[in-house]
Formats: C-alpha cells, structure tokens, sequence
C-alpha cells in the first residue's frame, strides 16, 4: 500500500501516510528496504496512534515532507521510527507529538535500541 491508501478493520479507520507512490520509485540504496516502510494512522473514537515503522532518518524526512502537506493532530500515541534507534528525524518527533511513545524492540537486542537519544527526544513536551 502507499500513501493515501486508506479503509476500516472494524471501529478501527487506518490511513496509510508513507511510502508515496514516488518514494517506491525513488528510494534505492541499502537502507531503502527501511526507508519505504509503511508509516500508517490508525484512529478510533477514544483514541489516535501513528505507527512509524522501520523508517531510517531519510524515509522520516519523506514522510514529515509529507505530513507539512497533510498533517495529523490528536496524536495519542506513536510507535517510534526504526525501533528506537539514535536515528531519529527530530522535526517529525515534533510533527507527530503523543502523548505516549511506544518502542517495539525486543530486551537484550544487539542494536542496544532504544538508544538514550532517542528516548530523550520523545521524552520532550
């Protein structure tokens, strides 16, 4: 699915917000496998979460690009970019605000995600 794309699972409405149809043209190198990771809104009536993926520092700034143009708000949860790691674009950090920020990682990963960077990044506010 790329951006745009949207539906309903249930009381759940999901819209798809990155990767564009472009950036799956575009994106090439090793990191891309990453960086065209689906990025996706899920909203309810009692609650908002943005879901960043595994995009790296280039498909975040793609998708805060994108975000200028059709922003979120009510966030109420995000599930941090790339696992937690120190790669974090800080202006999306800021784009999507929540209240809460969840990191998927798994305990005693050999990345040392999540990194205290960007703990201290979503920590702010």
């Amino acid at each position: 699915p790329t951006a745009g794309t949207s539906g309903t699972s249930g009381a759940v409405r999901w819209r798809v917000l990155w990767p564009t149809a472009q950036a799956v043209g575009t994106f090439r190198g090793p990191s891309a496998v990453n960086d065209l990771s689906v990025a996706v809104h899920l909203s309810t009536s009692a609650l908002d979460v943005v879901a960043l993926g595994d995009l790296e520092v280039d498909g975040q700034a793609g998708l805060r690009r994108r975000l200028r143009a059709e922003p979120v708000e009510g966030i109420d949860v995000v599930v941090m970019a790339h696992h937690g790691s120190a790669r974090q674009d800080t202006a999306l950090a800021t784009a999507v605000g929540g209240r809460l920020v969840l990191v998927a990682v798994g305990e005693g990963n050999d990345y040392g995600h999540p990194a205290p960077s960007a703990l201290t990044l979503y920590g702010r506010g």
